[in-house]
C-alpha cells in the first residue's frame, strides 16, 4: 500500500514537472500587471484615483513572461489615453533585451464620464487658487456673459468630452501621444455638431525640456474647459 502511494506521488511530481516545462517553454498569450506611469496629466486628472499598475496582454514564452513580471519594465501612457480607455497608444520602458515578449495591448478602465459637480468645483477652486491676484481681479460679470445665462429650457448649457482627436503636427513629426481629449462647454445645439470645426495643433518649437504645447481651436461660443495632454513630445 505504501509502495503504491509512493509511486502515485512520484507520478504526480513528474506530471507537474512536465506541465511546468510546457507552461514555461511554450509560447502562448497571457495577461500580466505592469507598473503604470501617466504623463501629461491635467488638473482634472489629479482628482481621480491614480493607478499604480495596468493589465497588459502579452505573447511569448512562459519563462519570458515571468521574467517580464519581475523586471523593472513599466508602461508609459498619456493621461488622456488612459482615462479615455484608449488601449493602442502606450510605450513599454526598461524592458530587458533578453526578454522576448510582445506586448499586444494594455487594458485601461472604461472611458470616464463627465466629472461630478463637486469634482468640477474642486477643479475651479484649484485653478482660481493658482491664478495670480491681478488675473482674479479681471474676472467680472461684464466679461463673463456666458455664466449669466446658463439656464435655457430650449437650449441648455451642457458639457461634452471628445476623445481620440488627432493632433496635427508640422513637418510630419511623429509625436506622442498622437491624440487628445477635449472637454468643452456650450449650448447643446452647438455641441451636437462637434468635433466638426475643432482642430488640435502644437507649437512650432519645443520648450526647454523638449515638449511641444498643445492648442485647441473650437467653434464660436464653445468654451474649452480642459485639454489632455497639454504637451507632447517627438518620438523616433
Amino acid at each position: 500500500m505504501k509502495h503504491n502511494l509512493g509511486l502515485k506521488i512520484l507520478a504526480l511530481a513528474i506530471a507537474l514537472i512536465i506541465w511546468l516545462q510546457i507552461i514555461l517553454m511554450d509560447e502562448h498569450q497571457s495577461k500580466v500587471n505592469l507598473e503604470l506611469r501617466l504623463v501629461q496629466s491635467s488638473t482634472a486628472d489629479t482628482l481621480r484615483p491614480q493607478p499604480k499598475k495596468i493589465l497588459c496582454q502579452v505573447q511569448g514564452k512562459g519563462l519570458d513572461i515571468l521574467k517580464l513580471y519581475f523586471s523593472h519594465a513599466y508602461v508609459e501612457m498619456s493621461a488622456a489615453d488612459y482615462w479615455s480607455g484608449n488601449d493602442k497608444n502606450f510605450r513599454i520602458v526598461n524592458i530587458p533585451e533578453k526578454i522576448k515578449v510582445n506586448v499586444i495591448n494594455v487594458i485601461p478602465p472604461p472611458p470616464y464620464e463627465n466629472l461630478k459637480a463637486e469634482d468640477l468645483a474642486k477643479v475651479t477652486n484649484k485653478e482660481s487658487e493658482e491664478s495670480p491676484p491681478d488675473e482674479k481681479e479681471k474676472i467680472t460679470p461684464e466679461n463673463t456673459p456666458k455664466e449669466t445665462n446658463i439656464i435655457d429650457s430650449q437650449d441648455p448649457i451642457t458639457t461634452r468630452i471628445l476623445t481620440d482627436l488627432p493632433i496635427s503636427a508640422p513637418r510630419n513629426l511623429n509625436i506622442f501621444p498622437p491624440k487628445a481629449t477635449l472637454k468643452v462647454q456650450g449650448k447643446a445645439s452647438l455641441l451636437t455638431h462637434l468635433p466638426q470645426g475643432i482642430s488640435i495643433t502644437i507649437s512650432s518649437t519645443p520648450d526647454n525640456e523638449g515638449y511641444y504645447t498643445v492648442f485647441a481651436s473650437v467653434p464660436e461660443n464653445v468654451t474649452i474647459l480642459d485639454i489632455t495632454p497639454q504637451k507632447v513630445r517627438v518620438i523616433k
